[in-house]
């Protein structure tokens, strides 16, 4: 909806998938061969970048950067402003979007890596044995913590090798979700702990 003129455009939902970017729209419309990205700004629509046909999900987005996942777990990262705006395709189960780093961590359920758009660089981070469920960053960027069925544990984002080693917070009988909270002070975790389904606390800082 225009607010000064009050003219109103409805987009077919069945066809496309629409977001508002500060002043431009994002289209996702299937085409019947592709998959199209497009921006509109007032009367002008562009095409920003041709995608395997599939049923998409706008995962993340902000000014420049879009993550979309597919059905089959693949995750695209998106910068609506480069000259070659895929920057990345890879399967991916979980992951997490640092905001202020513009640094994106995600894991195929056992390997994690982090993916830098400024470097065009993907650096290997840990490899789990159990499948993880969820990795989330530190709000400080310094590291990520990731959940498995039965425990909560950490690593750091800039040790390397033998010095990044994986730091177990609390084990549980069955963790579903984690958050983490903007200070970086809490996690809180939904799940079963000594028996009892609830939700709780786990301080991160001392």
């Amino acid at each position: 909806m225009d607010v000064i003129t009050t003219n109103i455009t409805t987009f077919d939902q069945k066809s496309s998938v629409t977001v508002l970017i500060d002043a431009s729209i994002i289209t996702l419309f299937d085409n019947g061969a592709n998959t199209e990205l497009k921006q509109t700004i007032g009367d002008e629509t562009n095409l920003i970048a041709l995608l395997p046909k599939a049923e998409y999900t706008i995962a993340h987005r902000d000014t420049s950067f879009f993550i979309l996942t597919d059905t089959r777990n693949n995750i695209f990262l998106v910068d609506i402003g480069s000259s070659q705006p895929i920057l990345m395709q890879t399967q991916a189960s979980v992951f997490d979007w640092h905001d202020e780093k513009n640094e994106l961590a995600y894991s195929d359920g056992n390997e994690v890596n982090i993916y830098s758009p400024e470097s065009h660089a993907t650096e290997f981070i840990t490899r789990q044995s159990a499948l993880i469920h969820q990795i989330a960053w530190h709000p400080s960027g310094k590291s990520l913590l990731m959940t498995t069925k039965n425990n909560i544990s950490t690593v750091d984002r800039y040790k390397i090798g033998k010095h990044r080693a994986t730091v177990t917070l609390l084990e549980a009988e069955d963790i579903a979700t984690m958050s983490i909270t903007q200070d970086g002070q809490f996690a809180y975790l939904y799940g079963i702990i000594d028996g009892a389904l609830g939700l709780y606390e786990l301080a991160l800082t001392r």
